[in-house]
């Protein structure tokens, strides 16, 4: 969990977070952590920190000479609006052992802890809470505790990667559309961008820098893998081809098959008009609300507030006239929004909302009257509700 499973300098080990079921005390969505160290060979699993109650550990890195696992724990508040309270990074023997507290930080999210070459510095990546919601690098001197900000990042979430130069006075990371390598000058702040000329549907994920200096290795996510078909006219059930084990299912009579998207950015959880004409899907560029003519191939971005950080849309459903869209909006407190907004002219209006809780639209009564689901995080408990979009 956040730039876990990282291998130990001698390579038998990896250092990852964890949880089971003897673990207790976290919150509704994030079950309670420890770290946890994993023999490569499947030999020995060996948890190394053993907190129970309302914290999680997250985000184990090696010390150079494989003797300590540096990682920071917050403290979860079940029913908040924002779960995750302040974090406190610490430092322990990679053979167990009580941890020792490195450094503590407040009103910030924080992930990503890398440990330097020359074992005298840990950086790691954190996020304001509060407007304007700054983004640093940050680092933090393993002998004093002291910590500075090393400069500030475009991003700062669990798919942003950190990597030192071996020499240890700089570091890479992935920027935040995953197509080009920054590199930071822990001194100045200054970064170059490395360009990878990667294809437009290929981000980057789980950096890392060569022990020569001279090249990067990561993992390259397809986004363009999925496809997205229609089935139709294959009802009644006498026309499908399990009524005769011989005929094949694209050829029986009345049915036929259709492949009307193979792009980047194809996306399963929307939904299409019932006019059949429009697919209403997330265009995850940036996580916004977005419209395809399936005719036409156009696609046209509903909504224009969307990223990793501020949130993104969910799971929209057409109304039954076709000129509207119900979706949620997760936000980064673990809140939904339930939204809805004309597909013409689009000008998002905020039909529900209360915190703690996750909501999803479900199905359209009429024009006027929406089923949606939602779950209360402090209970436990789900509802299927019925909204007036007019009231």
């Amino acid at each position: 969990i956040q730039s876990g499973n990282r291998i130990s300098p001698d390579g038998k080990m990896i250092i990852t977070a964890a949880g089971t079921s003897a673990d207790t005390g976290g919150v509704a969505f994030m079950p309670n952590s420890n770290i946890w160290k994993i023999a490569l060979d499947g030999s020995e699993a060996k948890q190394i920190t053993h907190k129970q109650g309302p914290y999680a550990d997250f985000s184990p890195c090696w010390s150079p000479d494989g003797k300590k696992v540096a990682f920071y724990r917050v403290k979860l508040i079940e029913g908040a609006a924002d779960a995750f309270g302040d974090a406190d990074i610490y430092v322990v023997d990679s053979s167990g052992g009580e941890p020792e507290i490195l450094a503590s930080v407040s009103n910030k999210w924080i992930n990503s802890l890398v440990w330097s070459p020359d074992g005298k510095m840990i950086a790691y990546l954190s996020k304001a809470k509060e407007a304007p919601n700054a983004k640093t690098l940050n680092v933090i001197d393993v002998k004093s505790g002291g910590t500075r900000v090393a400069g500030e990042v475009p991003a700062a979430i669990m798919m942003t990667e950190m990597a030192w130069s071996p020499d240890s006075r700089r570091i890479a990371f992935n920027d935040r559309e995953g197509k080009v390598i920054k590199v930071m000058n822990i001194d100045d702040g200054t970064v170059q961008d490395i360009k990878t000329n990667l294809a437009d549907d290929i981000s980057i994920y789980q950096l890392d820098w060569s022990p020569d200096g001279k090249q990067f290795v990561f993992c390259g996510l397809k986004s363009s893998a999925t496809e997205f078909w229609f089935l139709e006219d294959f009802m009644p059930l006498e026309k499908l081809a399990q009524k005769n084990e011989k005929d094949n299912v694209a050829e029986s009579e009345g049915i036929r098959i259709k492949q009307i998207w193979k792009e980047p950015g194809t996306d399963f959880l929307g939904s299409v008009s019932p006019d059949g004409r429009l697919h209403a899907y997330i265009y995850w560029g940036e996580g916004d609300l977005a419209i395809r003519d399936l005719l036409s191939g156009e696609n046209k971005i509903l909504t224009h507030s969307a990223d990793a950080a501020k949130g993104f849309a969910m799971t929209p459903i057409f109304s039954k006239n076709g000129k509207q869209i119900a979706y949620s909006w997760w936000n980064p407190n673990h809140t939904y929004d339930l939204f809805l907004t004309d597909v013409n002219n689009p000008s998002p209006r905020k039909l529900y909302r209360h915190e703690g809780e996750h909501v999803d639209p479900v199905f359209w009564l009429s024009d006027k009257e929406l089923i949606f689901s939602r779950y209360t995080y402090s209970t436990k408990k789900a509802q299927v509700c019925s909204l007036n979009i007019r009231d």
